[in-house]
């Protein structure tokens, strides 16, 4: 089947230790993940320092664009910080102790996007007893929930919760490599932009118009 998804490079440091972060989790305990769309950032405690991340809003690096390499494992890709560097800057305007703490791991990794920003959940069209659960970006946090009504949908025939838009029955024939690259691209930096109903990210537009266009 068709599986339109392509991998982005996604960046991420974890500080040394900060002070002010351990003297906090002392007499606090531990505090909510922070995400901040001014700087398209997210940051969460690690250990007694903070992990903090971005999600470049242009100029957004492809991993491997015409597909994963067969041999691919768990390798990390090298580190390339100047991509982020103007986020990362501006993410010291949200969190001033940032500024002023040391690097101590640089990771980029690889991260897979579906055209859609959500995971295509359902059965793979065309196909008798072949099932889709990919192209989630946030596997983690999705994937116990996903895995669920997947396994509600294949015994039940239905899931508890409606999987409409989920559905990889929604991607046209017209999705090629070059749409999906050109969304999927438009979909990473939006990452942290509010949407408003019904709109969406304007990659890989007009690639398809249908007779009302003209």
């Amino acid at each position: 089947p068709n599986v339109p998804v392509a991998v982005m490079q996604h960046q991420y440091v974890v500080t040394e230790l900060i002070p002010e972060i351990e003297e906090y989790h002392k007499q606090h305990g531990e505090f909510a993940t922070l995400r901040d769309a001014y700087s398209a950032m997210y940051m969460r405690r690690e250990q007694k320092g903070i992990c903090l991340g971005c999600y470049e809003t242009e100029g957004a690096q492809f991993f491997s664009p015409k597909g994963m390499p067969p041999d691919w494992d768990t390798e990390l890709l090298p580190n390339h910080i100047e991509a982020v560097a103007p986020w990362m800057a501006m993410a010291t305007e949200t969190l001033p102790i940032f500024e002023k703490a040391g690097i101590k791991t640089i990771i980029n990794g690889p991260q897979i996007f579906s055209v859609t920003g959500k995971t295509y959940v359902g059965r793979a069209p065309g196909l008798q007893n072949f099932w889709q659960l990919c192209g989630s970006s946030t596997g983690i946090t999705q994937g116990g929930g996903t895995a669920k009504m997947l396994a509600q949908y294949m015994i039940k025939g239905e899931a508890e919760i409606s999987l409409d838009s989920y559905d990889p029955a929604n991607i046209g024939a017209h999705v090629d490599r070059t749409y999906t690259l050109d969304r999927v691209k438009a979909i990473f930096e939006h990452v942290f932009h509010f949407f408003s109903p019904y709109e969406e990210p304007y990659g890989a537009r007009p690639g398809f118009c249908d007779p009302l266009y003209d």
